[in-house]
């Protein structure tokens, strides 16, 4: 049972080192845009930068958490002392943090990519916090609370009652970001709709599995997944599209031909 429950951590955390190659990758190819002045490339570097912190936190936690790596290779070591119980408590808020503010950030995204709009976008930004609003109160205060989840004394993760509401928040904003796709594809150019739904996907499957089987930690990887997808679809979208007009320009017409 010990070597299973090692098995299984370790595999979560080779898949999250491949999740963080992954994003460095990513984050390189947008390195210049700390200066640019279109708002979806700033959301998109936002979104990058938390799905990297989330695969470094989610690969970590397996090393942390007593019931995974450290029951076999440190048995020896103690692990279960205050510092150690702290450490856990902090990856984890970070965790559910990240959770929710992706979530939020991606609506935005997906709103200012419809639309083009940036007070839209701050329109927005006040009607759909509320979720996260909540979320995050209960995750902040779940150390003194325990609503969300609790680390034993020595040092094992657990699920408390509270954990659903960060992750019906995080699903919530995934759905509108469907919903608002949906009933705006009529008004805006139609290239623009595949590349905002190819990202939803993978991420709400992804939080359906970790929701049905505690303790797998898969969503830093279809996050992954889905940004080094809408990436790949973004850029031959511009490729073939003039930003100014959003029509097509002559490379289509020559690919078309």
């Amino acid at each position: 049972m010990v070597e299973q429950v090692t098995k299984y951590a370790m595999e979560n955390i080779i898949v999250n080192c491949s999740a963080i190659m992954l994003l460095i990758f990513l984050r390189m190819q947008h390195r210049s845009v700390k200066n640019s002045f279109v708002l979806d490339q700033k959301l998109f570097v936002v979104m990058l930068d938390l799905a990297l912190v989330q695969s470094f936190v989610e690969a970590f936690s397996n090393l942390w958490d007593r019931e995974h790596i450290f029951l076999n290779i440190m048995q020896g070591a103690d692990i279960g002392g205050i510092i150690d119980v702290s450490i856990n408590m902090c990856l984890n808020l970070l965790y559910f943090t990240i959770n929710v503010v992706f979530g939020y950030v991606w609506c935005l995204y997906v709103i200012y990519r419809m639309f083009g709009s940036p007070r839209r976008v701050r329109r927005y930004a006040k009607i759909i916090c509320a979720p996260g609003v909540i979320a995050l109160l209960s995750i902040w205060t779940t150390p003194f609370t325990g609503w969300v989840f609790s680390i034993t004394p020595d040092n094992v993760y657990r699920r408390e009652s509270l954990w659903i509401v960060p992750a019906v928040s995080t699903i919530a904003y995934v759905i509108f970001g469907i919903g608002y796709v949906y009933a705006n594809k009529k008004r805006v150019n139609k290239y623009m709709i595949m590349p905002i739904a190819l990202i939803m996907a993978p991420i709400f499957v992804g939080m359906l599995v970790q929701w049905l089987l505690p303790g797998t930690a898969i969503i830093a990887m279809v996050i992954t997944i889905s940004l080094v997808g809408f990436y790949a679809t973004t850029q031959s979208e511009s490729a073939y599209i003039d930003r100014l007009s959003g029509v097509y320009n002559r490379r289509y017409l020559d690919d078309y031909l």
